[in-house]
């Protein structure tokens, strides 16, 4: 009985799966407004939740945990409030991020130990080119990317129902008499 249950679990879950994907694609900014929405949500009441268990906690403790909580439920307010604001931050530190890993390339291309320069090379282009996109156009480069993950959404959830019609449980079997030993 448990093994059907997994197996329908699997395919329940790549059914969303394909549903959040083709919504994804269909309507990125509505997906990254929602997720932005979400993560507001979160945030916030990760830091209420945080803000309500420090009675055991020293006094020392207990300050540093409520001014956390205090910034995270800021931040989770203004994410809230502002989604697109937070999803042109992320996108903009993604492209800050990209271009650090792209200088840590480049410099492992003229590096004297490095082995792979033409990797190094290719990972360091392709980070300037993505960290670009992402600083002209945050929004754009960011619905693509919720595109990028809304297909791979769509095959992982695929694969997830074909799985389920594979999923076989295993019989328990006992051994034969003829086997047994004594």
């Amino acid at each position: 009985m448990m093994e059907n249950t997994s197996r329908g679990m699997g395919m329940l879950w790549g059914i969303i799966l394909i549903i959040l994907g083709l919504f994804m694609i269909a309507l990125p900014l509505v997906a990254l407004g929602a997720a932005a929405i979400v993560l507001g949500l979160i945030i916030i009441f990760r830091s209420l939740s945080i803000m309500a268990g420090p009675a055991r906690l020293g006094s020392g403790s207990r300050a540093g945990i409520y001014i956390l909580g205090i910034i995270g439920l800021i931040l989770g307010i203004l994410i809230f409030i502002s989604p697109f604001v937070s999803i042109v931050a992320v996108a903009l530190l993604m492209g800050v991020a990209l271009v650090i890993v792209g200088l840590g390339d480049l410099i492992h291309v003229f590096a004297p130990t490095t082995m792979n320069r033409w990797v190094s090379l290719i990972v360091a282009i392709l980070s300037f080119i993505f960290a670009a996109a992402l600083f002209t156009a945050p929004v754009i480069a960011s619905a693509v990317i919720i595109q990028a993950v809304g297909i791979y959404a769509i095959v992982v959830g695929f694969l997830d129902i074909i799985f389920g019609f594979m999923y076989r449980p295993r019989m328990m079997t006992r051994p034969h008499a003829a086997t047994r030993i004594g």
